[in-house]
C-alpha cells in the first residue's frame, strides 16, 4: 500500500531494482570480507534474510534562497540471521540503515545515483559486520 506524502516524508519513494542492487552489494561484501562463504540455501549453515523497508531522501542543507544544497540518502532494511540446521532465528534487527550524503551545487556536487551506490555499500558493510561480530 502506498503512503501519502507529507512534510516529514516528502521524499519517500520506491527505486526500481533497489532490492536486487542491495542483495548484490551484500553478497559482494561477504566475498570481499572472506570470513564466511556464500552457499545455496539448501547447503548453508546460516541464512541471512532481509526486507527493504524504506528509501529516504532527506534535505540536509539549504542556501539563502531555500534551494536544497545537500541531501542524505538512507536505505532501511529489516534483517535476520537464521541457523539453517536448527531453523531458529539467531538475531533480528529492525530498521537497520545505510546512508550517504551528496551535494547538488558547488565543486563538491555529485549525483544522486552515486550517493545511492554509496548508501548500498555502507549498508552492506554494516550488515556484514553485524553478521561477523557474533563469531
Amino acid at each position: 500500500m502506498a503512503q501519502e506524502t507529507n512534510d516529514t516524508r516528502m521524499y519517500r519513494g520506491y527505486r526500481h531494482r533497489l532490492e536486487g542492487d542491495i542483495t548484490k552489494a551484500v553478497t559482494d561484501r561477504f566475498i570481499l570480507d572472506g570470513n564466511l562463504r556464500i552457499a545455496n540455501p539448501d547447503q548453508a549453515d546460516l541464512i541471512l534474510k532481509g526486507e527493504l523497508i524504506d528509501f529516504k531522501k532527506e534535505a540536509l542543507r539549504y542556501d539563502r534562497n531555500d534551494t536544497i544544497e545537500e541531501y542524505r540518502i538512507r536505505l532501511i532494511v529489516d534483517i535476520q540471521l537464521v541457523d539453517a540446521g536448527k531453523n531458529i532465528v539467531l538475531w533480528r534487527e529492525k530498521s537497520f540503515a545505510g546512508e550517504s550524503t551528496y551535494r547538488t551545487t558547488g565543486s563538491l556536487a555529485t549525483g544522486e545515483e552515486g550517493a545511492i551506490q554509496e548508501a548500498q555499500e555502507d549498508l552492506a558493510r554494516r550488515i556484514v559486520e553485524r553478521v561477523i561480530e557474533g563469531w
